[in-house]
Formats: structure tokens, sequence, C-alpha cells
């Protein structure tokens, strides 16, 4: 099956951890031989797993999103290697965006193992839980231009700042 997610982690040179659309796999010789994380095939659901993204500090946790139809992403969080996964939720009270779900890139803390982001959903997200609960976690720029949002510049407030792009599509006549 086709790879669509490889990661290694310092704090445990010889693993390989990979995710396909079965599971989630690893390996303890340092790729030699893989075994299912048996727990990864309860979230797999016939979808995409992907981009599996492990701590540095305590490679038990792991980050996964899976693909679903009409846009039905999903992500999931480990702490015990994949053995046992945990559907994150997604707290959007400080984000003025809708959430549009899109594919979870993550990065973990290099010294914090609860602590990783991910820029999934058109807006810069934070978990401090190991990836189970995912906020907003921006100053304000997230990278994509927003029809209708404008402020001033917080170094001149002669400087205003306006944002336009096609969001969710364009209305046609």
């Amino acid at each position: 099956d086709e790879l669509l997610g490889l990661d290694l982690s310092a704090a445990v040179p010889d693993h390989v951890f990979a995710c396909n659309k079965e599971g989630v796999y690893v390996s303890t010789d340092a790729g030699m031989t893989f075994r299912k994380a048996t727990g990864s095939a309860s979230i797999a659901n016939g979808d995409l797993i992907q981009d599996i993204k492990v701590s540095p500090v305590n490679p038990k946790r792991m980050v996964v999103w899976r693909e679903g139809a009409n846009w039905q992403w999903k992500r999931f969080a480990s702490s015990d290697e994949g053995e046992n996964w945990k559907e994150a939720t997604q707290d959007s009270k400080n984000a003025f965006l809708p959430y549009n779900v899109r594919q979870g890139l993550f990065m973990w803390h290099p010294k914090d193992e609860k602590a990783v982001w991910s820029v999934g959903g058109d807006w810069p997200t934070r978990s401090d839980d190991g990836g189970q609960t995912w906020t907003w976690s921006g100053d304000g720029n997230n990278g994509v231009l927003i029809g209708g949002m404008w402020n001033f510049c917080a170094l001149d407030p002669e400087v205003m700042g306006f944002g336009s792009q096609d969001y969710n599509g364009a209305l046609t006549t």
C-alpha cells in the first residue's frame, strides 16, 4: 500500500513510524520490520491515514489525520505508540475564520511532549494535551487573505490592512 506518512523520533533512533490507509506501523529495528499498531485499525475506516508525527520527547505520543468524504477530515492522537487513539476535538472560540477542515500538518514542540501545532483548517492551531484538543494559535496572521476583514497596523496606526480572497467559492451570474 501507498505510504502516506513517515516519521522518526530522536528519543528512539532505531524506531520508524509510518502510516497508510490500513493504519499505523511501528518498526523497532530501524525499518527492517514493521508491526501494525493494533488500535490504528479503529481509525482507518477505509480512509487515508496521513502525515504521522511523533513527539521527539515521548515517542509514545503521536498524531495523524484521516481524510474523509466531503471534507470530513479528522485528527487523532495516541499516547501509547498507536495502540489506542482518540479523535481530536476543535475549540474554535478564538478563531475569526470558519474551520474548513483540511489536512493536518503537524509539528511537535522539541521539549514539551504534550505541545503540538498544526495548520490544517485554514488557521494555525495548537494542542497542549498531546493532540486531543486543538485551539486557535495565532497572532492574527493566518496565511489566508480574508475578504471583508481589516485591521490597523500595530506599529503604525496610519497603515491598515485589507484582505481579499475568493474564499469558499465566488458567486457567478
